[in-house]
């Protein structure tokens, strides 16, 4: 999906990277044979270089704060605009075809789970393309800012084990809010806002096929392209790993808007980006969410209440594992440290 080519190699001067930024480095009289090229902190391949070549070729600035910011939030943009673009005439559409009358049939159609579906399908087919066009013109150019390197079974298993973990951290943390809501007014109105809005999108009344479909496979394919593949690539062109996870998983948390929502995400926000930091592919962050969302979501729907008691148990017992990923995380990922979202600038 993601083109992976090799450096060009067409550069005749010396680059060292020095943290987040490619530093020319003084004329050294060194044979031919020895020049070297470097990508990132590491020697990419000993080179011939001829004088003639151009030698502008290579920044030697920091990718600038505005390239970063610019496309991280137009993307956001345009998924949320498409996304309520799409609402909008799937609602028109099912209107006339339903031929509701009344305002509260309109209301109920509006508000259903079967139209927020469809826009999310139609979302997908929009946006997922036009990502993916991006993803890989930007990989020619900065090499392993969209990463899909091959994962080890123990690795893979672990971040799926996390994906419950999270789950787990959500629930405690819902718990918390639900307790604080007996004693804080604002806190109340959010929850039940929030409950709401989880009915407009996952119901028993709802095409239970068509929820999966929207909100376990489509979703969380368009939404990790957009949030681990674009915005954490392209903070990961600037920033350290730490910096990087933790301004897209806030960033995460932002984009669904409703308080709640904002809140809990920002945990699997968390997660997802140190999963994609630890395996390199940007799959298992996918399958972590839909993981997230099926039980999460349409769960609630298929099983009973004591059952998804009963899981939620479980949950909190794993989310021991996710916070101690998270902790090692924020202790381990040094600036300096070797990891697999390392890019490599082709001119």
């Amino acid at each position: 999906m993601f083109d992976n080519g090799q450096p060009e190699q067409e550069q005749s001067q010396q680059y060292q990277w020095t943290g987040n930024y490619y530093e020319q480095q003084p004329q050294q009289n060194i044979p031919v044979q020895q020049q070297q090229i470097y990508y990132h902190d590491q020697p990419y391949q000993e080179q011939q270089f001829t004088h003639s070549q151009n030698l502008n070729l290579l920044p030697d600035t920091k990718v600038p704060l505005w390239r970063i910011w610019l496309i991280s939030i137009a993307f956001a943009a345009l998924h949320i605009v498409v996304l309520n673009g799409a609402a909008i005439l799937v609602g028109v559409i099912m209107w006339f075809s339903s031929m509701a009358t009344t305002q509260e049939e309109i209301m109920n159609l509006f508000l259903g789970s079967d139209l927020q579906n469809w826009a999310c399908i139609v979302m997908f087919f929009i946006c997922t393309p036009i990502y993916i066009v991006f993803l890989n013109k930007r990989n020619k150019k900065f090499q392993g800012s969209v990463a899909l390197k091959k994962v080890k079974p123990g690795p893979a298993i672990s971040m799926i084990v996390v994906a419950f973990g999270s789950l787990g951290m959500v629930t405690g943390l819902l718990s918390l809010l639900e307790f604080l809501s007996n004693h804080v007014g604002f806190i109340a109105k959010w929850l039940q806002d929030y409950i709401n809005l989880t009915e407009m999108i996952v119901s028993e009344e709802g095409n239970l096929l068509l929820q999966i479909i929207a909100t376990v496979i489509l979703v969380p394919i368009a939404e990790e392209l957009l949030f681990r593949g674009i915005i954490q690539g392209e903070l990961n062109l600037r920033f350290t790993p730490r910096v990087a996870v933790l301004i897209q998983a806030l960033l995460f948390g932002i984009f669904h808007m409703n308080p709640i929502q904002s809140l809990y995400t920002f945990i699997p926000g968390l997660l997802l980006g140190i999963a994609y930091y630890y395996t390199g592919n940007l799959i298992i962050p996918i399958v972590m969410h839909m993981i997230f969302n099926l039980v999460g979501g349409v769960f609630n729907v298929i099983f009973s209440e004591t059952i998804m008691q009963w899981l939620s148990y479980v949950e909190l017992v794993i989310g021991i594992f996710a916070i101690v990923v998270v902790v090692l995380f924020f202790v381990k990922a040094k600036p300096d440290s070797d990891h697999k979202l390392k890019w490599q600038y082709t001119p």
